[in-house]
């Protein structure tokens, strides 16, 4: 049993070992460069480098926890980080990327070459849409309440999953998971939530080790509680609708549910649709692999092939198929009145219907492959569906789909490892690779644009 956190030796090769350091260390100094291209920005990250300098450190946790939300974990660490100089957060930042990557390759890739299960991983965060990484990973604030409490909660369950299948974890990195995971679940709702569901399946998964699962889920429930019962969530709430929506209070259950679903795709169809093409594409190859060619191969295959064009032409933006009234950029347009309630409550019912499908299919496909990985999908659809009920999610836009995303991330990872064929590894490896491309390619530009401001 290695005293150890999380062993970097994981390829039974010191070559491999070696390659596979090298890499993390190149891909920490490219995010550490980026992260020197970033400083204060004049929203939060100015209200929260103001309020340090006003409050001592507790007064400026009760102050928040009264006044505005219950997310203690994330307020201390960005009472912390704004106290400090700028290059702690650019160091922490970067290791919290790589972590991220590291833990997913433990957790599902270990056994692949370390040069495509890098490339594989970096799905979780490369193949996402600008607004969703920008503001979720390189927006200082966004980075402490959303990539941070990520990496911790992948964390805690790697840990605990590692002890739920082996039982071969140190006493130094059990404690670290339960000081992980009460960060990452006391600094974000959707944090919380997925945990929630996460240590509940493996409750139903493995009923003869629920006393090793019993004190995460307690830790996770305590700080679900502390979250909820936070005078300052009802007082937010009040705020937000006063500034993003104020009509929320009187819309009928009908307009909420069709302007908050018609969010929700939109979201899907513009933040994560070369993510799902990555999860469908695994899938394919996995399949394929198993050289089953009755019809019950033909009607998946198929189906997987005209997914993965169907959310090729969502990333492209085709209107007939993405047009819900506004767009990714405009997520985070307050509602003011009747006028733009009106223009955004009809129903579009041929991207309703299209990215309904989408979705629909592609989790029938995880299901029938894998009910266990399929769990994975159903959470991260609930972290992103509890928005639905909320009018904040107009202040939040594409961040809200991060923990989503990681969370299918693992689903694509899953499939590929079950992919024995090492041609076929590679011939998927350069099919993702592409769309990585088309991604960063579109993020880019995107990124120019609001930096020019055109």
């Amino acid at each position: 049993m290695t005293s150890k956190l999380v062993s970097f030796s994981s390829f039974n090769s010191p070559k491999k070992d070696l390659i596979y350091k090298g890499l993390i260390f190149t891909i920490f100094l490219i995010i550490l460069g980026i992260d020197c291209l970033i400083h204060y920005s004049d929203g939060d990250d100015a209200i929260f480098l103001q309020t340090v300098s006003e409050y001592k450190f507790f007064d400026f946790l009760k102050m928040r926890y009264i006044s505005w939300s219950g997310r203690l974990a994330a307020d201390a660490a960005a009472y912390i980080l704004f106290s400090l100089p700028l290059f702690v957060w650019r160091v922490l930042n970067a290791v919290a990327i790589c972590s991220i990557i590291h833990l997913l390759i433990q957790g599902l890739l270990k056994k692949i070459n370390p040069l495509i299960s890098i490339l594989v991983a970096a799905t979780a965060l490369v193949l996402l849409d600008f607004h969703v990484t920008g503001w979720a990973c390189f927006w200082i604030t966004g980075s402490i309440f959303y990539l941070w409490p990520a990496a911790a909660a992948i964390f805690a369950i790697y840990t605990l999953y590692t002890i739920l299948k082996t039982d071969n974890v140190s006493k130094l990195q059990k404690t670290a998971s339960f000081l992980f995971l009460i960060y990452a679940a006391l600094s974000q709702e959707q944090t919380a939530g997925a945990l929630f569901m996460l240590e509940s399946s493996f409750f139903l998964l493995f009923p003869k080790k629920w006393k090793e699962i019993l004190p995460y889920f307690i830790i996770t429930l305590f700080c679900i509680a502390i979250i909820l019962l936070a005078p300052g969530t009802a007082i937010r709430s009040q705020n937000e609708v006063a500034s993003w929506f104020p009509v929320w209070n009187d819309l009928t259950l009908k307009t909420r549910s069709i302007l908050s679903i018609q969010w929700l795709l939109n979201g899907f169809a513009e933040s994560l649709s070369l993510l799902f093409a990555s999860i469908q594409s695994c899938i394919l190859v996995y399949i394929i692999s198993k050289k089953n060619r009755s019809i019950k191969f033909f009607i998946p295959f198929i189906t997987l092939v005209i997914l993965i064009i169907g959310e090729i032409l969502s990333f492209a933006r085709i209107p007939l198929l993405t047009n819900f009234g506004f767009n990714i950029e405009n997520m985070t347009t307050a509602i003011v009145n009747e006028e733009q309630l009106k223009s955004l409550s009809i129903i579009h019912s041929i991207p309703v219907l299209f990215q309904s499908l989408l979705l629909l299919f592609t989790f029938i496909l995880i299901f029938i492959h894998s009910r266990r990985i399929s769990i994975f999908f159903i959470t991260g659809f609930a972290c992103a569906a509890v928005l639905i009920f909320s009018p904040t999610m107009y202040a939040s836009a594409g961040r809200v789909f991060f923990i989503p995303a990681i969370l299918f991330a693992v689903i694509s990872l899953h499939f590929f490892s079950k992919i024995q064929s090492l041609k076929s590894q590679v011939l998927l490896t350069v099919w993702i690779s592409l769309l990585m491309g088309m991604q960063l390619v579109f993020n880019y530009k995107a990124a120019l644009a609001y930096v020019t401001g055109t």
